[in-house]
């Protein structure tokens, strides 16, 4: 486990990164994953207590990557509306503090494009929101569903 510690928003937290090697098809843009991914662990530490950690992880079919934070987690009712464009949950932010609302629409899209998918759920080890990038391994998956251009 490899931790770090981050400071955002005038608050110290600890990005704990537990993962092994795991070898991701070509036909996956770098770029487009590191965008989702980046986008995760910003979200992650903007709502976490004092805790975020990524998780790695695959079968032989997927691979899953984890980002779990301390905060207060979002409600099961509201899991799907976090996907939407320019959803907010919390009506009091703006963006300035929260952002245009467009982060996990474009990380559900990205995901969309490479033939993988992105849920979001109660954390198991920190017990507040943990959103899962899942993406597939097999070459028939990846042909089946090509990436699409997608706005820098």
């Amino acid at each position: 486990m490899i931790k770090f510690f981050h400071h955002i928003i005038g608050k110290s937290i600890c990005l704990c990164v537990a993962m092994r090697p795991v070898f991701l098809s070509p036909h996956l843009s770098q770029s487009y994953l590191q965008r989702a991914l980046q986008n995760l662990v910003s979200n992650a530490c903007r709502h976490a207590d004092s805790r975020v950690l990524v998780r790695i992880t695959s079968d032989p079919q997927v691979v899953r990557l984890d980002v779990e934070d301390d905060g207060p987690g979002i409600n099961e009712e509201d899991r799907k509306k976090v996907f939407k464009p320019f959803a907010r949950l919390d009506d009091s932010r703006t963006r300035a503090s929260g952002g245009y609302g467009l982060g996990l629409s474009i990380v559900q899209k990205i995901l969309h494009s490479h033939g993988g998918s992105v849920v979001v759920d109660k954390g198991r080890s920190l017990k507040g929101a943990r959103f899962s990038l899942l993406l597939p391994l097999t070459s028939s998956q990846l042909e089946r569903k090509a990436p699409v251009p997608l706005p820098p």
